[in-house]
């Protein structure tokens, strides 16, 4: 193709300066000057094209994005790193488990509700990271292992929510913005196949709704 635009842009070179001479050839000069321009336009580099060869190259040699590790990050500053934490909202001064969710360390004797006055400044703490959030609205969660039957657990679950609730409620920071509610065994946060597994999954936990 560019061995005939040669030729062409030749044969127009050569026939233009007498072209015009010549009665009534007027068009045919016109035809032959169109053509050796689209030859020159063809051949020679066009600002537009470099342009865009320079974006591509651009393109092709810009370095890929990194992808940042999560387990060397930590957007709420629990102190879990982001890839192991299954609560990543928590509250400042807001006291976790190791799975990053804020939970109350009250542990209960078997089949029990009542809390045990060792528990109590645990307690005390979430009252004072309410104090220091007062718009938020807090749900008291109970949550269980599987052992046994689920509704004994979810009455359970209940009554463990309920218990952690009224003790928080007593402080005026506290009292309009809690909930409590059960879930028995349906919301595990670790295996039910191992005793520090289905301790684990034996809490309360404080879930920030808004």
């Amino acid at each position: 193709m560019k061995k005939i635009l040669i030729a062409t842009a030749a044969i127009a070179s050569t026939l233009i300066p007498g072209c015009a001479s010549q009665p009534g050839s007027m068009d045919l000069c016109d035809e032959l000057t169109f053509l050796k321009t689209a030859y020159i336009l063809g051949c020679a580099p066009h600002p537009f094209r470099e342009f865009v060869g320079a974006h591509h190259a651009a393109v092709k040699s810009a370095p890929p994005t990194p992808v940042a590790d999560c387990s060397t990050l930590d957007d709420d500053i629990d102190g879990i790193n982001n890839c192991t934490d299954k609560c990543p909202n928590t509250l400042k001064g807001a006291h976790v488990n190791s799975f990053g969710c804020w939970t109350v360390d009250v542990k209960f004797d078997n089949d029990k509700s009542d809390i045990n006055p060792q528990y109590y400044p645990e307690l005390d703490n979430v009252i004072a990271v309410i104090k220091d959030n007062p718009d938020i609205h807090i749900e008291v969660q109970g949550h269980t292992s599987n052992t046994g039957s689920a509704d004994h657990n979810q009455i359970l679950s209940e009554r463990r929510a309920t218990a952690v609730k009224d003790y928080l409620s007593g402080s005026a920071y506290a009292k309009r913005t809690l909930t409590a509610r059960g879930y028995g065994f349906t919301q595990p946060i670790d295996t039910n196949e191992t005793e520090t597994g289905r301790t684990n999954n034996r809490r309360v936990q404080l879930e920030v709704l808004k």
